[in-house]
Parts: structure tokens; sequence; C-alpha cells
């Protein structure tokens, strides 16, 4: 008897944060032939089957879990998941070798770049706000919060993926893109993907998923509520996203505010500063 390996991503989403990654994941669910795994973030190749750590700050996914992402996936379909996770070297690393030994050099890549100045700020606030961070200002965690800085060093996080993977396996999009036609972004998308771009629904383009406007603190509860498995992949993707919001709002307090520390020019120039040429090019050349 001859038993079948268990299905696994056809692409993944590999970031970079705060660059519009969830609302393409959630663009792209809405094709027919293709299936976006219900738990964002599952942090996989990064996590502890792979010796990471156990939360990447919410719990990242076991091997058992993660295959039930992908096991009603159709054979006639296309299916991938978005881990952010897999482009924050140094602080997580090996995403790359793991992805390719366990999907091996087919698997599609999707790498979502930001400007990387505005990133940068928009993940100190994001980490700041969630309570992942406590450095007190955007001023000092540009000097001692490096994962801020690393994760818009675009050049350094694709080194080990094209060191692996063939180019033409890479795909390299800009986040502003989607702002100004993202229907036709998440076409290129499909098209790279290899599915039948003329199934796509049309696109309410003034829904964005997960901005900064919309941020707020999840209390304690809530937020382990999130991070089981069980509510992630069969009680969450259920709810209908009125339903979501309506029950965010009692479940979520306003954020911490943000200090900046400085003056914003000047400190968008030290962010700046701190990145390569082969970073800045990396992000020109993004489509």
């Amino acid at each position: 008897m001859t038993v079948s390996s268990p299905r696994m991503p056809d692409f993944i989403i590999i970031g970079s944060m705060k660059s519009g990654t969830t609302t393409l994941h959630e663009d792209l669910d809405l094709h027919p032939d293709v299936v976006m795994s219900s738990w964002k973030e599952p942090g996989y190749f990064v996590g502890p089957d792979f010796g990471g750590p156990a939360k990447l700050p919410l719990p990242a996914a076991r091997t058992a879990d993660y295959i039930k992402l992908f096991e009603n996936v159709r054979d006639d379909q296309i299916c991938g998941e978005s881990s952010t996770h897999y482009t924050k070297s140094p602080k997580l690393n090996n995403a790359a070798q793991n992805i390719y030994d366990r999907l091996g050099p087919n698997t599609k890549l999707i790498y979502v770049m930001r400007d990387p100045v505005k990133r940068a700020i928009s993940q100190y606030g994001h980490e700041f706000q969630h309570g992942e961070t406590d450095v007190p200002t955007l001023s000092d965690a540009i000097d001692s919060y490096a994962p801020i800085i690393n994760t818009s060093r675009y050049a350094m996080q694709l080194e080990s993926y094209r060191a692996l993977f063939p180019a033409e396996n890479i795909l390299c999009l800009k986040f502003e893109n989607i702002m100004t036609d993202r229907q036709g972004y998440v076409e290129k998308v499909l098209e790279f993907l290899g599915a039948d771009v003329s199934k796509m629904p049309k696109l309410d383009e003034g829904v964005v998923r997960n901005t900064a406007e919309a941020r707020r603190s999840w209390s304690g509860w809530a937020r382990q509520l999130r991070a089981w498995p069980f509510f992630q992949t069969q009680i969450e993707p259920r709810l209908p996203h009125s339903v979501l919001k309506f029950a965010k709002s009692f479940v979520t307090k306003p954020p911490r505010k943000i200090e900046l520390g400085g003056d914003k020019q000047e400190l968008e120039a030290r962010i700046l500063a701190k990145l390569s040429a082969e970073d800045l090019a990396v992000y020109k050349a993004a489509q």
C-alpha cells in the first residue's frame, strides 16, 4: 500500500512585514483555484520543528497543525501561506534552507517590499503598540532595536533565497503598487502562480487589511485566543469580517502612543543611512 505525502504549499508569501501581505493573502483567497492557509503567519519554517522559537511572538505552527492547513486542497487548486517571519534574518534564521529542503526548488516565493524607511517606522509602531518591544521612542529603536532596520535590508533578506531558488520562482513586488492598481497587482501574482486570471473576482479596492489606522492592542486573554491554532483555522475563517470587526472593539483597547523622540525627517535620514545601496536597488527593481 502506497501512503501519499501530505499536501504542502505550492507558494509562500515570505514578507516583508508591514507591506500589505495580509491584504494580498486575503485577495488571493478569493480566487476559486487558489487556497490560502486559514492561519496567516504560521511561521512554520522558522518555528520549533526547525530549531526555532516556539513563539514568533504568537505560537509558531508545528508539523501536525501545518499539514492540516492544506489537507482539503483539491489537486486542481494551488495553495499557499504567508509568513513575514521568513524574511526576518538574523533574528529568525534558515527559512530559505528549510523551505528548500522540505518543499523543493519549484516552490514559488513572493516578496512584497515597501519603502524601506516607512516600513521600518511602521514595524516599530506595530511592535511597540502590541507590547513586543518596550524601546520607548523611534529614535532609540533606530540605534538599539535592530529588527526594524534588518527587516528593511531587502538585499540581505533575499540573499539566501536567491542562492537556492531559480530567479523565475521569486516574484518581488512593491507594496505601493497595490495602492494604485490593486486588481492588476493581484492579477500579476496570479499569472506568476499559473492561475487563470479571468476567474479573479472584482476586488473592493477600498478594503485594505491590518492598517496602522485600525491598530488596537489586544487584551491578554484575547491574544491567547487568537494564537490558538483551532481558533485560527476553524473558527476565525468562518466568521464574517463585520462580526470580527465588531467583536474586536470589545476585546481591544486603544494602543500605546508612539513617541518619535526627534525630528521625523532626521529620523528618516538615520534609517536610510543604515541601508545599503543594494537594499535600495532591490526595492527599486521590484514590480
